[in-house]
């Protein structure tokens, strides 16, 4: 079953000048369990610095998951990595982020299990956004993994 996680939601809600409700950090003695996964994640770039980008990508190392970052840049120019493999495509500049995304859905023939829509720069919106993406993941894969998060 393919699913797609509009992570971008979760930061729109919780953006600059809107309270965030506190996110405990990660438990870190939790160990993945299930099968390995594919994702996807679709990136809307414009201007923005994707440094954060290969540790986004090191997020799914504990899932012993495959990972494929497309970055669609809708400002021109080319954006690689040193260690990370990504496809980049160049989009018109049009309809904000939300064109990337149905871009991606429409012509990307995706076998992922899970697919992330992002913006450039998530962690400008959320301070939380790598252990959102985490618990996200986890309440996924296994739903039994975050009971008494806060506390492990």
């Amino acid at each position: 079953a393919r699913c797609a996680v509009l992570v971008w939601l979760l930061v729109v809600i919780s953006g600059p000048g809107r309270p965030v409700a506190a996110v405990p950090p990660f438990p870190k003695r939790y160990v993945y369990q299930g099968p390995p996964f594919a994702v996807d994640v679709a990136i809307a770039h414009c201007t923005e610095k994707l440094t954060w980008v290969p540790g986004f990508v090191r997020l799914f190392d504990i899932f012993t998951s495959t990972v494929h970052v497309h970055v669609y840049s809708k400002c021109g120019g080319h954006v690689s990595f040193a260690d990370l493999k990504v496809q980049h495509m160049t989009l018109p500049n049009v309809g904000y982020e939300a064109h990337t995304f149905l871009w991606h859905m429409l012509h990307h023939k995706s076998t992922a299990d899970l697919t992330f829509f992002l913006q450039g720069n998530p962690h400008e919106h959320s301070r939380h956004f790598n252990d959102l993406v985490k618990y996200s993941v986890h309440e996924w894969a296994d739903p039994r993994c975050c009971a008494g998060a806060a506390s492990g």
